[in-house]
């Protein structure tokens, strides 16, 4: 019986100082208070680092798909300007424009 009135009076005592803010005082953890921020500083700055890294990982996802897009985009340009530079596509297309502009019949006259 004296061990349940002892349990019980403990377990008041820490309820009572729970209720009344002096919990931390009561187990003497003021001594340890700069270890307690400290850790409680670290945990936060690791959930920062966690939040950013994983924020610019979603914007080099985003890129990536963005570049995946412009090669295919880059490599359609320069088919474009592969089939433009031959000399019968130039020709039909000016044709095709009724130009009056075609292939030099006299070669060109080289001005020393």
């Amino acid at each position: 019986m004296s061990e349940k009135k002892n349990i019980l009076k403990i377990v008041a005592g820490i309820l009572k100082s729970m209720y009344e803010g002096k919990l931390l005082l009561r187990i003497k953890a003021d001594r340890l208070f700069p270890q307690i921020a400290f850790t409680f500083m670290l945990i936060f700055v690791t959930i920062l680092v966690n939040i950013v890294v994983e924020n610019n990982l979603a914007v080099m996802q985003d890129n990536k798909s963005l570049l995946g897009e412009l090669e295919i985009t880059c490599t359609q340009k320069k088919y474009e300007l592969i089939t433009l530079g031959r000399r019968s596509t130039v020709g039909k297309m000016l044709e095709d424009m009724n130009s009056e502009v075609g292939e030099p019949t006299v070669p060109a006259v080289i001005i020393k």
